[in-house]
């Protein structure tokens, strides 16, 4: 039996438009390399150049990794970012890279399919 180890980083969604007014937050993690930065609010309302609505303040909902209908949560997903940690309280949000490692095992030319491979699947598609 041989065995992979695949790395899914994938997000579908429509691209980031330039002129969203999150397109600078797109734009300003794109260009990181980093794979884990944590901003606070106020730097954030500085890369937009505007402010953030009262609900990114006050809900952690605004921020969650949504793949369709939050145009906010397409800038740092399209971009290669989920959010991971929201601490209001402090105003502080941490971008990481998602890297889901699974592991493909074979035997001959047959994959071996288990749960985390079908998770990485669904993922890789947009479904989960």
């Amino acid at each position: 039996m041989r065995e992979d180890v695949s790395r899914v980083t994938h997000h579908v969604s429509s691209p980031m438009k330039e002129g969203s007014k999150y397109y600078p937050l797109y734009s300003y993690l794109k260009q990181s390399d980093l794979d884990e930065l944590t901003l606070s609010l106020t730097e954030i309302e500085k890369i937009i150049e505007n402010d953030l609505p009262p609900s990114a303040h006050k809900r952690r909902g605004w921020w969650s990794n949504r793949s369709e209908g939050a145009v906010q949560a397409n800038a740092w997903m399209d971009a290669g970012y989920h959010v991971t940690e929201i601490d209001l309280t402090a105003g502080q949000i941490t971008f990481r890279k998602p890297g889901l490692v699974y592991h493909i095992q074979r035997e001959g030319d047959i994959v071996l399919w288990n749960a985390d491979l079908v998770k990485a699947l669904r993922y890789h598609m947009g479904l989960s």
